[in-house]
């Protein structure tokens, strides 16, 4: 009974999709169009997710370049990036995803 409650509290997510996508964004700057058509921040599962894809969003409409170096900043700038892993994590979400092909698959699943 205990484990059908837990599982009735947690609400569906998938941290793989949500990697990707994120991933796939560093990756590809001209999907982020696409990838707003589905996704908003609070779309995202894990907390630094959606602090993460806040600071591209803030990027992409101020019209810079999103790239580890930009997004990680962004965070830093806003006093999150420890808190969504630092610059490895950020780093480590392009290893997540072979191509950014696939991005809106991936916007979809999240």
């Amino acid at each position: 009974m205990a484990q059908t409650e837990l599982k009735d509290k947690i609400p569906p997510h998938n941290d793989e999709a949500e990697q990707a996508a994120l991933g796939a964004l560093l990756l590809d700057n001209d999907a982020f169009g696409t990838v707003l058509k589905y996704l908003r921040a609070g779309d995202f599962y894990k907390t630094a997710h959606q602090q993460i894809f806040s600071a591209m969003i803030n990027l992409f409409q101020s019209g810079e370049a999103l790239d580890i170096i930009t997004v990680s900043d962004e965070l830093r700038n806003s006093s999150n990036l420890d808190s969504c892993g630092g610059p490895a994590y950020i780093s480590a979400l392009t290893g997540a995803v072979p191509t950014s092909a696939n991005i809106e698959y991936y916007a979809k699943i999240v």
